[in-house]
């Protein structure tokens, strides 16, 4: 039985899609504000170094000459460079002489440069330059690049997953539900229709992956639908022969009844011919002492009761022909047969601990009486049986082979029993001979004579005692068998 549906395929695609997106995006993102970060931080050290290069030595210059305008000139314009936000001239002593700017932003990069003037070869320290560079506006900016990045990643990502997902719904989901829906057809025994995803060039071609999987599940809708008529068949098969084995069975019981009922009564008129004819004899001795009227009387009653026991055996007779069954020869799988009988015994082979070995050759047939058969076949399976008796139950197993030989469909049974003495061999299928204890030596004398009937013939051999014992059963070939064997 094929499972319903709990979550479409298609939403688990577009989930793991936008979740391995939104990861990719997330750490895409961090590293290029970590890259933007350690680019601020590049320019605001290359201000510093710019504060150095190009202004120490004025400011240097001016501090010493206390030249006041050309101080605050100086610190003015390193005050006004990009992402300075407070600059502060200290004296040696640490005193704050001049500052620009907001101090009390806790979010900077300070730097400090020493101040010394070279007078007469001999370098005097003045003080310090204190400055800060604010980081505010760099936390600002990576703030509003992770809001642009993370919007136009979103998106992006939102419509390259709806894109990706209508690409393979239309690509994969749609044919997979119509492959759901054949199966689930499939699984209700529907063999008529061939799958067919009816897919143009954009959905694909007949050679890639999913024209592969619909060749596949057609060619398993083939053997599906073969193995289903053939089942079918069998069990056609199989009834027409435990029908055949009814109807058998119950003229046998008819005729067998009838047969005995005829037989009863020919025995009790036996007597009466020979108290008859005794009669006769006496009369006849006698007839001197007879009255000569009297005696014509009886030798009259005597002729017309001899003559009318010639006439009712003359009828039990013919009752008794036509009592037997019309029996008629047909064609006859043999594996099937075998497979039938089988299960027939399967209730005495499991009582006897046997284990069976079947070997069969491709589906064949012969040409016999089926009933027939059937009989010879469950009185050699019951002798096995009774010949693996004492054998150890573990090694007790009958081998069962079919194939075709010349212009014989052959049957092979092969038991690990007892077996049989080579000087018994030849005597086997002799009327009244026997090895059981209580056998009375019909059985397989009726199994030889029977396939002889049917212009087959029944062989047995044996390697010796405790060795098993072979039958093979020739059962004339099916005609269209025997031209494929010539051919």
């Amino acid at each position: 039985m094929i499972k319903e549906r709990k979550k479409s395929l298609g939403f688990r695609l577009l989930t793991y899609v936008l979740f391995l997106s939104t990861m990719i995006t997330i750490m895409l993102t961090v590293v290029q504000l970590l890259l933007d970060y350690q680019a601020d931080l590049y320019q605001i050290n290359q201000r510093f170094k710019a504060i150095e290069v190009s202004y120490l030595d004025g400011l240097s210059s001016s501090v010493w000459h206390m030249d006041e305008e050309q101080i605050n000139i100086v610190l003015g314009g390193i005050k006004n460079l990009p992402e300075i936000k407070y600059v502060s001239l200290l004296n040696e002593e640490g005193k704050v002489l001049r500052k620009l700017g907001d101090g009390s932003d806790t979010q900077i990069i300070e730097k400090v440069f020493v101040l010394d003037y070279e007078y007469e070869g001999d370098y005097k320290k003045l003080g310090s330059l204190h400055v800060s560079a604010s980081l505010t506006e760099v936390y600002n900016r990576i703030i509003k690049k992770v809001w642009i990045i993370g919007a136009s990643q979103a998106i992006k990502t939102f419509i390259v997953s709806a894109f990706i997902l209508l690409i393979i719904r239309l690509l994969f989901i749609k044919h997979i539900n119509t492959i759901y829906l054949y199966m689930q057809r499939l699984s209700r025994g529907k063999f008529s229709e061939s799958l067919d995803l009816e897919r143009n060039s954009f959905e694909g071609k007949p050679d890639d992956e999913l024209g592969l999987l619909v060749d596949s599940i057609n060619h398993m809708k083939s053997e599906l639908d073969s193995a289903q008529k053939k089942l079918t068949k069998e069990l056609a098969y199989r009834k027409t022969i435990q029908s055949e084995m009814v109807k058998f069975a119950h003229e046998v019981g008819v005729a067998e009844a009838a047969t005995g009922a005829f037989h009863n009564v020919n025995n009790a008129l036996t007597p009466i011919d020979f108290s008859v004819t005794k009669i006769s004899k006496l009369v006849t001795r006698n007839e001197a002492n007879i009255d000569k009227k009297d005696l014509e009387q009886v030798n009259r009653e005597l002729s017309r009761i001899t003559k009318n026991m010639k006439i009712a055996k003359k009828i039990i007779s013919t009752q008794q022909s036509h009592a037997k069954i019309k029996e008629t020869s047909e064609d006859i799988d043999i594996n099937m047969l075998l497979n039938e009988i089988l299960i027939m015994q399967h209730t005495t082979l499991t009582r006897y601990n046997v284990q069976v070995e079947f070997t069969p050759l491709k589906q064949f047939y012969g040409f016999g009486i089926l009933h027939q058969l059937c009989n010879i076949i469950i009185n050699l399976v019951k002798n096995a049986c009774e010949a693996m008796e004492d054998t150890d139950p573990q090694e007790r197993k009958l081998k069962f082979k079919s194939y075709l030989e010349s212009d014989f469909a052959v049957i092979e049974i092969k038991d690990s029993g007892c077996g049989i003495a080579e000087e018994n061999l030849k005597k086997m299928f002799t009327r009244g001979f026997t090895t059981k204890k209580h056998g009375h030596g019909f059985g397989l004398h009726y199994c030889w004579l029977t396939m002889k009937e049917m212009g087959g013939r029944l062989e047995v051999s044996s390697e010796g005692a405790n060795l098993g014992t072979r039958f093979l059963l020739y059962i004339p070939a099916k005609q269209s068998e025997k031209v494929e064997k010539s051919a």
